[in-house]
């Protein structure tokens, strides 16, 4: 009789280290397969039913299955691939899309070797689902592939040009996104308003270039700009006509970067989407925009910051205009002779302490400069009526303001008292005819002035085209006349010129008896500086009681000199 147990055991064995085998396997993040050279399955886990749907048996029993749901773009070069390996011999490795019986396409890395048998040569492999890698790896491609698109998209973006032109340009490339729809840049206005600057869209969109946004949705901009985010277009604040047109425009989800400087938001940049892309695709989009957004801080703040600036000094002319933020004080001009007042200068004096130079000069370049003119000479001739009696006053117009209907009915101001409008040197005049024809409407109502003589080109050529009644000398020819020949010499010119012209000079800025002396001994009839009186209000002078004299002689003929 033979002793088996031997073989019990080893037969025992055996079948243990095949169930471990077969729980191994069967454990596996992929399905385990055998197949004959030539596509013959002999053997594949039970994991191929919960990754592709299909039973074991399924798989088995049709031996074109495989190449069947193989993805149509990587039918032949995995059907190649698996060859060339075959042929080869020992381990390989590809990669290709395999449809699942639902439909669904999965990623599949296919990892085989080639083994040999007693039967034959016989592949083992297994077959990973790597589809969510693939995702991650298709994502990044795609990130990097847009940075690059934007890395260029920078480049092309226009330097110092115009902040409209360069809002339209950003917009453009935002639109090169994936997805991307519809791409506006809104400006944060000064007054609260959000104004579109840029747009670029694929149909009708409820904003415009130039338009402000309605109010309800500005606010919600604004409050959320404090870095970029993402809204899926369903429950969003605004006016509801607004928010429909969006939704009839298709708009599904958008994001939004701020821009600025130094911690002040200037805008924002904002993309749009009529795809059902969802906030993680969306998201994808921030990275790119945040950096398009620093780079249209770079091109578009200057120009915003100038406007800002320019929006707040017109905000500040308006309010001192509406507030009288200022008031009107008088300076004597006298006859040297005999120090007799003959008129007053109106000058301006801001509360706030501004030079009146420089508060002129800001309203000038905002383009409030003519309405802040007119506020002042409507003060002025409002106080004036406060004068002593027969004095005439000077008011300071620049000659843009000349042909302004609004200065005649301001004349009438003045109550029949002479005024003299005096030319400032602030603006150039490109028209002297049409400027002198305005001063011929002007004739018989006013005298006319010109300031600043001697201090540069535009001073003298008012004097020869506008034929004024008063040349005022300038402060720089005056100041240490007394011991300075070459000063005196052209004043002495002057007074010739004024003599033959039938003006009369007034030298400003006295500030000394010796220069008065000068001035009279060279024949210049009337003055005005600290030496006479300094700016005081209207009240002042009639408190003082000083009365012009002698005012026919300056209206109708040139004072004696000496």
């Amino acid at each position: 009789m033979r002793d088996l147990s031997t073989n019990h055991r080893a037969a025992g064995q055996d079948a243990g280290a095949e169930a471990l085998f077969q729980s191994l396997v069967e454990h596996l993040p992929g399905v385990a397969y055998a197949d004959e050279i030539g596509g013959i399955g002999r053997y594949v886990s039970p994991q191929i039913e919960s990754i592709f749907g299909y039973t074991p048996a399924q798989w088995l029993g049709d031996s074109g299955l495989w190449e069947r749901r193989l993805h149509p773009e990587d039918r032949r070069r995995a059907v190649a691939e698996l060859a060339a390996g075959e042929a080869a011999g020992g381990t390989f490795t590809y990669l290709y899309r395999l449809r699942a019986r639902n439909g669904r396409t999965i990623w599949v890395r296919d990892q085989a070797a080639v083994l040999r048998t007693p039967d034959g040569p016989v592949v083992h492999g297994v077959m990973f689902d790597v589809t969510r890698e693939m995702g991650f790896q298709a994502d990044l491609e795609l990130e990097i592939s847009e940075r690059r698109r934007v890395g260029e998209a920078l480049q092309r973006l226009p330097a110092a040009r115009p902040a409209l032109e360069t809002a339209a340009a950003i917009c453009r490339e935002l639109s090169r996104l994936q997805h991307v729809d519809v791409a506006v840049l809104y400006e944060f206005a000064l007054d609260g308003s959000v104004i579109p600057l840029g747009l670029t869209a694929g149909g009708e969109t409820p904003v415009q270039v130039g338009q402000p946004i309605p109010d309800q949705r500005a606010q919600y901009l604004r409050e959320s700009a404090t870095g970029p985010w993402i809204d899926e277009w369903r429950g969003m604040r605004g006016e509801a006509a607004y928010l429909r047109s969006w939704h009839r425009f298709g708009l599904k989800i958008a994001a939004y970067a701020p821009f600025g400087n130094g911690g002040t938001v200037h805008g924002l940049l904002a993309i749009g989407s009529t795809s059902a892309i969802g906030t993680t695709v969306g998201a994808r989009w921030l990275p790119s925009l945040t950096e398009i957004a620093s780079v249209a801080g770079a091109l578009l703040v200057p120009e915003l910051d100038s406007r800002r600036s320019t929006a707040e000094t017109r905000v500040e002319v308006e309010r001192l205009i509406a507030d009288r933020g200022f008031a009107s004080v008088f300076q004597p001009v006298v006859r040297i002779n005999d120090g007799s007042v003959v008129g007053y200068e109106a000058l301006t004096r801001f509360a706030d302490g501004t030079p009146p130079q420089t508060r002129f000069a800001e309203a000038e370049a905002v383009g409030m400069g003519t309405e802040l003119e007119a506020a002042a000479a409507r003060s002025a001739l409002v106080a004036a009526a406060k004068l002593p009696s027969r004095a005439w006053v000077s008011i300071n117009v620049s000659p843009a303001w000349l042909d302004d209907p609004r200065l005649l009915r301001l004349l009438e101001l003045a109550k029949r008292r002479p005024v003299v409008l005096e030319i400032t040197e602030r603006m150039a005049i490109d028209d002297y005819p049409a400027a002198r024809a305005a001063l011929d409407q002007l004739a018989g109502s006013v005298d006319i002035a010109v300031d600043d003589a001697g201090a540069g080109f535009a001073s003298l050529r008012h004097v020869v085209e506008l034929r004024p009644r008063y040349v005022k000398l300038d402060l720089a020819l005056v100041r240490g006349i007394e011991s300075d020949p070459a000063r005196q010499a052209m004043v002495a010119g002057m007074v010739y010129f004024a003599r033959d012209t039938g003006c009369l000079l007034i030298a400003e800025g006295l500030e000394h008896a010796s220069e008065r002396d000068v001035l009279r001994r060279l024949g210049v009839p009337f003055a005005q500086g600290f030496l006479f009186g300094r700016p005081a209000p209207a009240e002042a002078w009639r408190r003082l009681g000083v009365e012009a004299g002698a005012l026919s002689t300056l209206r109708d003929g040139l004072p004696a000199a000496g």
